[in-house]
């Protein structure tokens, strides 16, 4: 689906999904001590926070606007997720100097990027 509304040019960078983002806004809202009775005029910008709501690949709005998957950024996020929810594996199937050179280099790649 190509998004012609709200979403028009978002799509994540790495998993290409188009649907539904986590987009931090800011908002005017009516404000009493038992909650938030009604708001209006939200708002956000290219330097809103943004998480895709599939993969939970995360940046300013910016980020998400673009052709298509960014392979830089897709490669990555599959390396934080093998390194982060899978690093056991690392231990136990790599030798250490291969697993801690793994770590080192996807720790640099994440701080530049």
């Amino acid at each position: 689906m190509t998004n012609t509304n709200c979403l028009e040019g978002v799509k994540c960078p790495v998993c290409c999904n188009e649907d539904e983002f986590l987009i931090q806004i800011s908002v005017i809202a009516t404000v009493a001590d038992e909650g938030v009775t009604d708001s209006e005029d939200p708002h956000w910008d290219d330097k809103s926070y943004t998480r895709c709501a599939d993969c939970g690949e995360e940046g300013e709005l910016v980020h998400f606007r673009g052709p298509g998957v960014d392979v830089t950024r897709a490669l990555l996020h599959a390396l934080r997720t093998v390194v982060l929810d899978y690093g056991h594996l690392l231990d136990e199937k790599m030798r250490p100097v291969d697993a801690a050179m793994l770590r080192r280099i996807l720790g640099e790649a994440i701080t530049t990027s």
